[in-house]
């Protein structure tokens, strides 16, 4: 079975989602969550389902998904893990857990090149945010992090 594990120790604080978050948990689906159909690993950190704003949102030792996450397409889902369990290792830059997340999965295998224009497609309409950049150059930058080195 392939995990998505981090390997790094956790060195970088999140910065944390709110107290309510604990108090619109639904389910605590533990530190070893099945992600479509795959199980799934980060430093440890539990992952929960939650009625939260976002699709998905994390600090430290915890990640929060919404309930509609679940039904997103698997790229998707690995991808969003993947980015919340970045946050986990390198802070709260948005574009350093998509680069961080890119690269992971490819290099274990869940994102073949053609999952990176899905994952673009599927997700970046946006016109950006004050921690997300518009949608063409976040994904621009995510291509560049899939095609440079590990």
């Amino acid at each position: 079975m392939r995990y998505l594990i981090a390997r790094f120790s956790l060195a970088v604080l999140l910065v944390g989602v709110g107290a309510s978050a604990n108090s619109q948990v639904l389910k605590n689906l533990g530190a070893a969550p099945i992600i479509a159909g795959v199980q799934l690993q980060c430093e440890g950190a539990n992952s929960y389902v939650a009625h939260i704003s976002d699709i998905a949102l994390g600090r430290p030792g915890k990640m929060y998904f919404r309930p509609d996450y679940f039904s997103l397409p698997p790229y998707m889902q690995w991808f969003i893990y993947a980015h919340e369990c970045a946050h986990q290792l390198v802070g709260s830059s948005e574009a350093a857990a998509d680069c961080w997340a890119m690269k992971l999965g490819r290099n274990q295998g869940f994102f073949p090149l053609q999952a990176v224009q899905q994952i673009c497609s599927y997700t970046f309409s946006s016109p950006g945010d004050w921690t997300h950049f518009p949608s063409p150059i976040r994904c621009q930058q995510m291509k560049l992090c899939y095609s440079s080195m590990p």
